[in-house]
């Protein structure tokens, strides 16, 4: 299986060789036209007119990020102002003060980059099997950790008549990991022994489980261990 890391390599040419990504500017970069016809999303692309609005963000990032967005269809777009709504698994564009959303299936992979123009988060779509996940990249190689915030929603428990309880929808996040394995996820069990008895994971995965001393609590010693992998299939 080919590593991620392919999907940068492919970016940085694009960009090389394609006018209408040359960087001269952020004023630029915001100014690329979200019609169907330029960006070649098919029907995929719409206006959000009023996004529905939680206690607690619905939102991947904080703030609406840089980022370069591939597709499907092998085309590749700078976007100023990207970000991803968890609760409706959609790209979400904001252009000249119009929000636009995509959904999962016109996109292949978002490259996230930090004020210096330099590539600091990567995400993949991945196709589990009647849904599309996306999910970001914590350790490339041939055995990934792979992550998603997982989202759960409370309905509001306001009464009026009372007038107590939550008027809002509530959203809460919860990290969960995976790996992809002959292109099928498999989740992370968070209890080592738990992974160990797991024949869908591969032997070296297993018994380098059973033999190291792993914490799978926390996100280090998850993303230690699959350096640790993979640095021995190298």
């Amino acid at each position: 299986m080919k590593t991620f890391s392919t999907y940068i390599v492919f970016c940085i040419l694009f960009f090389c060789s394609n006018e209408l990504l040359s960087q001269t500017g952020d004023n630029n970069i915001n100014r690329i036209n979200l019609s169907t016809e330029n960006l070649r999303y098919g029907k995929g692309v719409r206006e959000i007119k009023a996004p529905v609005k939680y206690k607690g963000s619905s939102l991947l990032f904080h703030k609406y990020s840089r980022g370069i967005l591939v597709l499907k269809n092998g085309g590749a777009r700078k976007i100023a102002k990207i970000n991803f709504d968890l609760v409706e698994n959609t790209i979400r564009i904001m252009d000249n003060d119009v929000t636009y959303e995509l959904p999962l299936n016109y996109v292949d992979s978002l490259l996230v980059y930090n004020n210096e123009y330099d590539f600091h988060r990567q995400f993949i779509q991945v196709n589990d099997g009647d849904q599309f996940v996306f999910l970001e990249v914590m350790v490339d190689g041939k055995y990934p950790l792979l992550k998603k915030l997982k989202t759960k929603i409370r309905k509001p428990t306001y009464n009026p008549l009372l007038d107590i309880g939550e008027k809002m929808h509530k959203i809460t996040k919860k990290e969960v990991y995976y790996t992809l394995i002959n292109s099928k996820l498999l989740e992370i069990h968070k209890t080592p022994k738990t992974l160990n008895k797991d024949k869908n994971f591969p032997e070296i995965i297993r018994k380098a489980v059973s033999e190291k001393g792993v914490n799978f609590k926390k996100e280090k010693g998850v993303i230690n261990f699959f350096i640790e992998i993979n640095q021995e299939e190298n």
